[in-house]
């Protein structure tokens, strides 16, 4: 989170404060989640989502657990995803519908991070997109609720 931060602030000074972050957060932080789960979808938040939105944007890191499940949840108020665009990148995350993963649509680093979330927890878990143009996206990651050592 913290390394996400860091991130933000860089990106606000870049982007001359065109955006603010929140992070909002219940749970014990000394759950264990894979590295290079978080910053990736910190990056596309920024980068597609509010980069070609006017005005000022947020993006928000909300992060929950069930009883057995981790959410990490990054949603923007951007510029958003056509339909088919997002069912094309969910296809292509739980690798399901026929999708066609020789044409990709986007989503490398997306993709990257749901592949090595999968390979680690199985096809359980992994990413989801919901999006709506000119709403904004979210990027839910699931995980099995694991907590390192103190």
């Amino acid at each position: 989170i913290r390394h996400a931060e860091n991130y933000l602030d860089l990106m606000k000074v870049r982007y001359e404060d065109k955006f603010q972050y929140q992070i909002s957060s219940g749970i014990d932080w000394r759950i264990q989640i894979p590295k290079y789960v978080l910053q990736p979808l910190v990056e596309n938040a920024v980068s597609h989502g509010l980069e070609g939105k006017l005005g000022h944007g947020t993006v928000r890191i909300i992060v929950e657990n069930s009883d057995r499940t981790f959410f990490l949840r990054v949603r923007d108020d951007g510029v958003g995803m056509p339909d088919e665009q997002v069912e094309r990148l969910n296809a292509q995350f739980g690798g399901v519908g026929g999708a066609d993963m020789t044409q990709p649509c986007g989503g490398i680093a997306l993709r990257n991070v749901n592949s090595r979330i999968r390979l680690m927890f199985g096809e359980d878990y992994g990413l989801h997109l919901f999006s709506a143009a000119g709403v904004g996206t979210e990027c839910c990651v699931t995980l099995p609720l694991r907590f390192r050592e103190a």
